[in-house]
């Protein structure tokens, strides 16, 4: 069974509501607005969460090992086979994309959501190509199928969600199946094949989500952005940004480190 770091309610308190929720002529715009200290306060779970889209190495052996007696050797264990990055700017955007890859499952529904896949790279610190995160829905739901991108900028920078839009607007026209059949050829998780097996036999509806991330307000309110969808539109398309007030590069650090 599949051990996640967040619950719903856990991931929801961590959020909390939107202070912006908007159906727009482009699509559907959410703002969260988060206290740097509350969200200190998650550090166990965003660490879990993090080390799971990046490890090759289940965390039941870890707690195996503790279990019995073996402490240093697991926290030893769990070091070597982190895959985690070390540079900054490398964790401030693996940081974003696993926050987004946790708020599409606990918060749009997506079963099995993950970053695609970081810890396939034997290089840590070396960004992944395609999409940021992958997620697919079935279980009685509409069948759906989920592509992201995800921006981290101290100072919000129109050209990232520009960069983003020219990404999903690829992925979402043409590029996912061959994605999804990437995706299924990794996936470590039987349910997920299965799942992914079930989205590729059926047309169904694709989803795009942008989060973004910035320690400020933006002071455009993405008029940008709007004008941008507007020419190039993309279907079922989510926007969430993320405020932060005084985040900066160095604070995720904080988040690849177990305590």
């Amino acid at each position: 069974m599949v051990q996640y770091a967040f619950t719903s309610k856990t991931f929801g308190d961590l959020f909390g509501m939107p202070h912006v929720d908007l159906t727009q002529s482009w699509g559907t715009e959410r703002r969260y607005l988060i206290a740097h200290d509350h969200l200190m306060q998650f550090h166990r779970p965003i660490y879990e969460a993090i080390y799971r889209h990046h490890s090759t190495l289940s965390r039941v052996v870890i707690e195996e090992l503790t279990g019995l007696g073996y402490s240093q050797t697991a926290r030893e264990i769990e070091i070597l086979r982190s895959g985690l990055p070390v540079n900054a700017t490398t964790q401030s955007s693996n940081f974003v994309e696993v926050l987004g890859a946790e708020y599409a499952r606990w918060l749009l529904g997506f079963d099995s959501t993950q970053v695609f896949p970081k810890h396939l790279n034997p290089n840590i610190d070396q960004s992944m190509k395609g999409p940021d995160i992958v997620g697919v829905r079935t279980g009685g739901l509409e069948p759906a199928l989920l592509f992201g991108e995800a921006k981290w900028r101290r100072g919000y920078e129109a050209a990232a969600l520009t960069d983003a839009h020219k990404a999903l607007h690829r992925l979402i026209t043409s590029d996912a199946a061959r994605t999804l059949y990437l995706w299924r050829n990794v996936s470590r998780q039987a349910r997920q094949v299965q799942t992914i097996d079930q989205v590729l036999s059926v047309d169904v509806k694709r989803t795009a989500l942008i989060v973004c991330v910035t320690g400020n307000t933006p002071a455009q309110q993405f008029e940008a952005f709007a004008e941008l969808c507007t020419r190039k539109p993309i279907p079922h398309l989510i926007l969430v940004h993320i405020e932060i007030p005084g985040m900066i590069q160095t604070d995720f650090e904080h988040f690849f480190v177990s305590s």
